[in-house]
This record gives C-alpha cells, structure tokens and sequence, in this order.
C-alpha cells in the first residue's frame, strides 16, 4: 500500500491489483477502504480465474445504465422509462456516473441517498434506492459484477401524509355552484364512484351498462395516450347509485361522443394533464370552496364512504386495491367533526362526576 502525503498535510492511501496482467489502482481517503477494496477484487480474481471466467472490460455508470435502459425499454411504458432517466440524471449520476461499475461502493450508496434527501421527501428517495438497486441486481445477472454492493442498502421510513378530502358539506357546495361547468357530469360520477382520474378519462361507452347499472372499469388514458389495461391490470366492475346513473343516462341522450364517456362540449377529449390544474381548479375558485387536486375526489369518496358507515372491505373492492390494508392506510381517514362525534359512543363517567364537572365549568 501507498501511503500519500499531500501538501495541505492530508494522507490517502494508494492500492494496486493485478488482474489480466493489467494493473488496477484506486486512491482511498481511509487506510481500512483501500484494504477493503483490495481485498474484495482479489477475492474475485481468484474466483474468476478458479471458474475460468474472464474479466469482462471495465465500464462506467453511465454507459452501463444506457444499455441497461436500452433492455428495459422494450419491456417498459414509456412513462416508466421517462422516470427511469429523470432519476438517474438527477439523483445517481452526479454522484457515481464516471466511476468504473466495479468500484462503486455501498458508501456512494449513503451519499446518493443523502443529497437526494436534502431534495425530496422520503418517498421519492426510496424510489431512488430502488433504481439503484435494481441496476446493480441486474449488473450481477447480466455478468458486469460478480455481487451487488447494495443489498444492504435500506429505504428510509416515509413520514404519514394527511389524506386530503372534502367535508359533506364541502361537496354540496361545490356541486350546487358548478351545476353549470362542462364538467359536471364527470364531477358527479368520480365523487360518487371513487374513480381514479385516469379511469375516468379512459371510460367509454362499451363500458357503460345502463340496463343492469354497472360500469366496468378496464382501460385508463393518461397523459401518453389510451390503454387497454388499469393501473393494477384487473379489470372490476361498480354500481351505479342513482346519482350516477341519473348523470350517464343524461350524457348518453346529449351524444356528445360515441367513444368516450367524459368531454368537453364541443366533444373532444378532455386533455389529461390540464383536468386538475385548468378545469378543476377554475371550478372550485368559483364554488369558493377550499382547494384540493383532482385526484383527492377519490379519497372525498372513500372517506365519506367509511363514515357513512360503509365497510372497509367493500371500499377496498370498489377502489381496486389490491387489498383491505392499502385501503386502511390511504383512504380510510375520518373528519374531525365525525371524530368529535363519535367520541361519547363510550363513555364509563359515573352521573355525579358529569354533574360535578358541569358545576365547575
């Protein structure tokens, strides 16, 4: 080992290994990393050359992760791919991008996730931790490393977000003051339904079975385009209350598309990514109620859903969630009204310490 002493009075450490009879050297900051990484290479040296494997040509991070994306690209949606790059660009490339495949180690794992948290919440950076892990399970597979340095390399334990919902009285108003938005039929069905915006948007009328009041849920239309498939790729199937039926019954005799169930008045398709912050919000802006996104129409439903005294489990078959717990966690949040009220459904206090308290206040 090569000990380094730098002019600022600083010391690394300068290790060397012999592998095809080319000489690979890396400078460590700590004397124990340098042992390490000698260690560690000379372990699979010798493995490789017992199998008689040899060493594939060394590669960075960056051009493995463009053949990797090349394979993922023919088995992926483009939406996926699209994240794919996002995350990559801005969260494991400025970090391990130029070293070599082999000499990342589970500190640049620590570091990657570090600075991502400095940036996004914990649900993002788990997403990061799983790319990352991902493209080092499937550098072993693909024979660019003998193991992956982060199957050790943890997720970070995302905070509870608060569901945000509609009151009853919060969607009444906004109903009774929108009763003239070109959207008030697609309003209606997703606060009675609790149907995701893509579902929603990719509803068309081979769906809609008027006569036995059932509307089947398989396709979805987001911001790419129409797919024959929903997001859980199970195809379920809800009623009509009479809201709902009343609403379709209405859009069916107005034709204003024989295709898809929800437009715009002038009959073409409603556009995906302006629903929430174009449309929605100019309605709700006028109803004068308090702002949520769209997609919160669904947990109004399946919040209102549970107070009302509907089961948990039938929410969770509506909803298409995979199963009960999903539903408890996401969408199964109360108002504090309904909190205060169901507070006495119990109550063990005896008449004369009511009375006592009574006297006191």
């Amino acid at each position: 080992m090569e000990i380094i002493k730098r002019k600022n009075g600083k010391i690394s450490y300068r290790e060397k290994v012999y592998i095809d009879g080319k000489s690979i050297t890396k400078t460590f900051q700590r004397k124990t990393d340098a042992a390490k990484w000698k260690s560690r290479l000379l372990i699979e040296r010798d493995r490789n050359n017992s199998l008689g494997i040899k060493k594939l040509e060394s590669i960075t991070v960056n051009k493995y992760f463009e053949i990797w994306l090349e394979i993922k690209r023919s088995k992926s949606q483009p939406r996926t791919v699209d994240q794919y790059i996002s995350t990559f660009k801005n969260y494991i490339k400025p970090v391990i991008g130029e070293m070599l495949i082999e000499e990342v180690t589970l500190r640049s794992g620590h570091e990657i996730l570090n600075r991502t948290l400095r940036k996004v919440k914990k649900t993002r950076a788990n997403y990061v931790i799983r790319l990352l892990k991902q493209l080092f399970n499937d550098a072993v597979e693909n024979d660019f490393l003998m193991r992956s340095v982060f199957s050790k390399l943890e997720n970070v334990q995302p905070d509870r977000k608060d569901i945000v919902f509609w009151t009853k009285a919060e969607v009444d108003r906004f109903l009774n003051l929108t009763i003239g938005s070109e959207l008030y039929a697609l309003y209606l069905v997703a606060l009675n339904t609790g149907m995701r915006k893509a579902e929603l948007l990719g509803l068309k009328w081979d769906c809609i079975d008027l006569n036995s009041r059932i509307i089947t849920i398989k396709r979805l239309r987001d911001r790419y385009g129409l797919k024959d498939r929903t997001k859980t790729n199970q195809i379920r199937k809800i009623g009509m209350n009479d809201t709902v039926f009343a609403a379709l019954k209405n859009l069916r005799k107005r034709c204003l598309s024989l295709d898809f169930v929800f437009v715009l008045s002038t009959g073409s398709i409603i556009p995906y990514q302006h629903l929430s912050d174009r449309y929605f919000a100019q309605d709700i802006k006028q109803a004068g109620v308090r702002k949520i996104n769209f997609k919160d129409l669904r947990s109004t439903y399946a919040s209102n859903y549970v107070m009302n005294g509907g089961s948990i489990y039938d929410l969770s078959k509506i909803l298409g969630h995979s199963s009960v717990e999903m539903t408890e966690k996401k969408y199964a949040d109360l108002s504090i009204e309904h909190i205060k009220e169901k507070s006495n459904v119990v109550n063990f206090c005896s008449s004369p310490f009511l009375a006592h308290n009574n006297s006191v206040s």
